[in-house]
């Protein structure tokens, strides 16, 4: 940070800018869910604890930016402190995370158009995951799809204005949703809080919440990134305290929306329809034509998450490739729009690929983007650590603290889908990771022979932030170190 930066970002702007973040419509199409398995304080619970624990981990991540001169997340972190090997697979990690999103937004596009529009979901295809795919909601994830790619193609971006605008309107829906429906709900409607079974309290709906809480409060990231922008003055202490009050509001939100959610109707009712937020929408401002206009928000808003998902999922993919991590194929710019044509387009066939699944793939897709989420926060953790060491500084006890945290965070991602069915031999959710980690050994290995992979590490560090060396050293991170 330049000591006469006095137009940089202030506090609040870092509180801001986390929060609008981390609010979203990606609980939506999964509370049915949540609903039926962990019961309506059940969800509540289990996602303000997920929130909580997120403040440890953001400790970690702040640690590790405060002492980094370049802007950049996690795959950069990894590179310049952890060596090239670990760099790759956390980047490849994060692309699978990326990727996940990207079919996520398409499905949750289809299933929010339906919704609004019925008549559109058309005739039964085929069958698969328990779920019905219609022709009409498989036509719109691929039209989706396809219309993202033509804009990525071509390097056009959602104005940031436009998007600013949309999470205002969804912002505001969403709070005076809690207020009405808090107001005006029933406190009967919460029963059962909790879902028992004859052995007792069934943790696997809690556990699935749980979590899924990282991956949905995963915006925090955006703010830590810019933390060299912060102005002349404002210490790390200052925006550490900012993101963790964000976090910590993203959380008490987010409950707020499932407490109200299941204070409008019976938790029958809900449950039985096809989309039981809709129906609370529906309920709680007592008319269809503003459930329609929240949707209406949410599909938008969908739009420009995907757009910001695939714009870093390129960017992600042209640094490895640019690495001789993976094939040159991956970072070859068109001559005309300068864009990474070819990887756009690769990315919008495997979109196609995973939307076949139907929206039976919802649940599978955040299962398995938590994993590989918090593998990547793992990473962060033992960057902080490293850092620590090479200062020559004990490493503090809430740093440890934070890599506990977002070890436990991984290994509940990973067993999760063993809480909820513990007959199951290998998990879908593990299934789709392991390809995902073979495929990339294979680019990695190919990678090794190809004329490519003699380009030297610093590439990376040209792409992204200009001529500089990848990786800095020790002594130079050091010394521009900042105790957190």
């Amino acid at each position: 940070m330049s000591p006469l930066n006095k137009t940089g970002l202030k506090p609040h702007q870092f509180f801001t800018v986390a929060v609008g973040a981390s609010i979203g419509v990606g609980w939506i199409p999964l509370y049915g869910a949540w609903l039926t398995n962990a019961g309506s304080l059940g969800v509540a619970v289990a996602f303000l604890l997920g929130a909580l624990l997120m403040v440890f981990v953001a400790k970690g991540y702040i640690a590790v930016a405060s002492r980094l001169s370049e802007s950049g997340g996690e795959t950069m972190y990894a590179y310049t402190i952890l060596g090239k090997k670990i760099g790759f697979f956390t980047g490849w990690f994060l692309a699978f995370t990326y990727l996940a999103v990207c079919v996520f937004e398409a499905l949750s596009i289809a299933l929010f158009s339906a919704e609004l529009l019925p008549n559109l979901s058309g005739s039964v295809l085929y069958s698969i995951l328990g779920h019905d795919v219609r022709v009409g909601t498989l036509a719109i994830s691929i039209i989706s799809t396809a219309f993202m790619m033509f804009l990525h193609v071509r390097g056009i971006q959602t104005a940031a204005i436009f998007q600013d605008i949309l999470t205002f309107l969804l912002l505001a829906f969403s709070l005076i949703f809690i207020i009405l429906g808090l107001s005006t709900g029933v406190v009967g409607n919460l029963n059962p809080m909790f879902v028992y079974q004859e052995s007792g309290w069934r943790l696997g709906g809690m556990v699935s919440v749980f979590a899924a809480a990282p991956l949905l409060i995963s915006g925090f990231n955006f703010s830590v990134q810019i933390i060299g922008d912060r102005a002349d003055g404002v210490g790390v202490a200052s925006v550490a305290k900012s993101l963790f009050i964000a976090i910590l509001a993203v959380g008490i939100f987010y409950v707020g929306l499932f407490v109200a959610a299941a204070m409008s109707l019976p938790r029958e009712v809900l449950i039985s329809a096809d989309l039981p937020v809709a129906a609370a929408f529906v309920e709680v401002f007592g008319s269809e034509r503003f459930g329609d206009i929240i949707f209406l928000v949410a599909i938008l808003g969908l739009f420009t998450t995907w757009n910001a998902v695939l714009l870093g999922l390129n960017k992600i993919l042209a640094v490895l490739s640019i690495n001789g991590d993976i094939p040159k194929i991956f970072s070859s710019k068109s001559n005309q729009h300068d864009t990474y044509q070819a990887s756009i387009q690769i990315v919008s066939l495997l979109t196609i690929v995973g939307v076949l699944g139907g929206q039976g793939m919802l649940t599978l897709i955040i299962g398995s983007a938590s994993v590989t989420m918090t593998a990547a926060y793992c990473v962060v953790m033992v960057c902080a650590i490293t850092l620590c060491r090479w200062s020559g500084e004990k490493c503090s006890i809430s740093l440890c603290v934070s890599f506990c945290i977002a070890f436990a965070l991984f290994l509940i991602a990973v067993t999760e889908p063993f809480f909820v069915n513990p007959t199951i031999h290998l998990p879908i959710t593990w299934s789709g990771i392991l390809v995902w980690c073979g495929l990339g050994v294979i680019l990695w290995l190919s990678s090794r022979f190809s004329e490519h992979a003699t380009l030297n590490a610093g590439s990376v560090s040209d792409h992204l932030v200009g001529k500089k060396t990848l990786y800095i050293g020790k002594s130079e991170i050091v010394s521009k170190g900042n105790k957190v």
